[in-house]
């Protein structure tokens, strides 16, 4: 059960890797990236301690928000103006500002989904190892059990699993499948951290 788990982290770990290098974003590549070996180490290798990794995924996080903060502050410095909206209040005509389409908004859900799990990963790893190495080998297994910190990393990490499968349920209606595909595999691999892996 622990080399599923493991497998299930590492799998959804590579399933985001690949999608952000086809998304051509060196921020996304870069977090996915040290996702991915954060992954493949907690779950099999056991060479770097928990806590950096909790670190670094948690720097990850943040640097993802301030880059999505960033990016929405230049869609909306390029946002055309035209004029006052209509006064019959309908926001058709000329003087309409289009609205992002509904996939468009969902890939940025996504997005911020994804830079928030970064630092609820790194709150897992914390307080229960989050991968089957540092629970095998006895490190961190109790540390922060029953603690706030837990009960918090927890019903983040269930909130954000449930979240990331309604976001892959939406765009696979969309024939979005990459991104359905990332969504699902952030929900597994926040779910697989969750689970017992003795």
């Amino acid at each position: 059960m622990s080399a599923l788990l493991g497998a299930v982290m590492v799998g959804a770990g590579a399933l985001c890797f690949c999608g952000a290098v086809l998304a051509r974003r060196w921020i996304g590549i870069a977090a996915a990236g040290i996702m991915l070996l954060a992954m493949a180490d907690l779950a099999f290798l056991g060479l770097v301690p928990g806590l950096a990794w909790a670190g670094s995924l948690l720097v990850v996080g943040l640097l993802l928000g301030f880059g999505l903060r960033r990016g929405l502050r230049e869609v909306a410095a390029e946002a055309p103006d035209h004029g006052p909206m209509p006064a019959d209040g309908r926001g058709s005509g000329a003087g309409a500002i289009a609205s992002p389409p509904q996939s468009d908004r969902l890939a940025r859900g996504i997005a911020v989904a994804t830079a928030v799990a970064y630092p609820v990963m790194a709150g897992l790893i914390l307080v229960h190892g989050g991968g089957t190495a540092g629970i095998e080998t006895g490190e961190g297994t109790h540390a922060g059990h029953g603690s706030g910190l837990r009960l918090a990393a927890t019903a983040a990490a269930l909130l954000l699993a449930a979240t990331f499968v309604t976001f892959a349920l939406l765009v696979t209606r969309r024939r979005r499948g990459l991104l359905a595909l990332e969504a699902a595999g952030m929900g597994a691999m926040l779910l697989a951290m969750l689970l017992p892996h003795d």
